[in-house]
């Protein structure tokens, strides 16, 4: 899975420096014998699934894979990428070659530990939540329903009717419920986002898309309202020329969940469900994982489903649902 476009600060980048598979800027390139260039993890996943280039359709091994000239990888490197959490307010571009070194020490890693100056004095390991600790959030609330108690025994005991300080009970609600909505926005899970792949050069064209978004037609899915299920389904189903279909996962927030409509499913957690029971546990996804789903056209045989993370074979289900064997993205609750 190479680097999003969108984080490099100068121009155009030029296509030799761009993975065909995930249309991003290539991460741990490598070379194949008809000169083509994609990232390892990309063209690994592509090979597990189908033994040829995916450029020219020439046939190709993965130890015909080679290390790309000097002068390509110098070219990669002195590109200028921005921070890995710009979204957390870090605004420095290095190049990318110092990117790793630069996320080490970035005082906006959500790793690193920071001191709340919100009166708190909490460590805390999230530098967007230095100005909105929930520490900080709970203390000022328990000062004004102090404050509010206060005001309300002032109100009954003299049984006066007092505008400036029914005014000022009002205020000291309204910032309350305001308190309130900002600790339960900071408590909501962060973002889950995928790219989507499918086999067989077929456009992406879904049937049914639901609080979901994407970014153009590069096939990156996220949840639209982070308080409801994402949904969508592919309008043509899995075939014997196009049998497979795979995720990247860019970013694990919420839960995600891929597989076929009927209800063959695989779960971020590492479950797999067919028809609603639990038919396999395993380790949990994480971000930079290559997920793929694929029917099995065995000669003579009952087709079967099979699930795959990072290449490697993880569950196989017989037999395939040939009937409704969409491709679904799920990301949010799924169960």
């Amino acid at each position: 899975m190479g680097y999003d476009l969108e984080r490099f600060v100068h121009g155009v980048i030029e296509s030799d420096l761009i993975c065909p598979i995930c249309n991003s800027v290539l991460q741990d390139p490598v070379e194949t014998p008809c000169e083509h260039f994609f990232c390892m993890a990309c063209i690994t996943n592509s090979l597990s699934m189908t033994q040829t280039c995916p450029t020219d359709r020439r046939p190709l091994r993965s130890a015909g894979l080679k290390k790309p000239s000097r002068l390509l990888l110098n070219l990669i490197a002195k590109l200028e990428i921005k921070c890995d959490f710009e979204e957390n307010g870090c605004n420095k571009a290095v190049k990318l070659k110092n990117l790793a070194k630069h996320r080490i020490t970035c005082n906006y890693n959500p790793d690193n530990n920071i001191r709340c100056d919100q009166e708190s004095n909490l460590q805390i390991n999230q530098p967007d939540q230095a100005r909105h600790c929930f520490e900080h959030f709970n203390n000022k609330i328990r000062d004004q329903e102090m404050e509010l108690s206060r005001l309300s025994s002032t109100l009954i005991g003299h049984r006066v009717e007092n505008d400036e300080l029914r005014e000022a009970f009002d205020e000291l609600q309204q910032i309350i419920d305001h308190l309130k909505l900002e600790v339960e926005r900071l408590t909501v899970a962060p973002i889950s986002k995928v790219r989507f792949l499918l086999s067989g050069n077929r456009d992406i064209v879904w049937q049914t898309f639901e609080n979901m978004k994407t970014q153009r037609n590069d096939g990156i899915l996220e949840n639209d309202d982070l308080s409801e299920k994402a949904f969508a389904r592919l309008s043509d189903p899995l075939t014997p020329s196009s049998p497979s279909f795979s995720l990247c996962v860019l970013k694990s927030g919420s839960w995600i969940g891929m597989g076929l409509s009927d209800g063959c499913l695989y779960l971020s957690d590492g479950r797999i469900f067919h028809n609603g029971k639990i038919v396999h546990t395993g380790e949990a996804w994480i971000e930079g994982d290559h997920i793929g789903c694929e029917i099995k056209y065995p000669v003579n045989q009952i087709p079967e489903v099979s699930f795959y993370r990072n290449s490697k074979e993880i569950s196989a289900i017989l037999p395939a649902p040939l009937h409704a064997s969409f491709p679904t993205v799920w990301i949010g609750s799924v169960e």
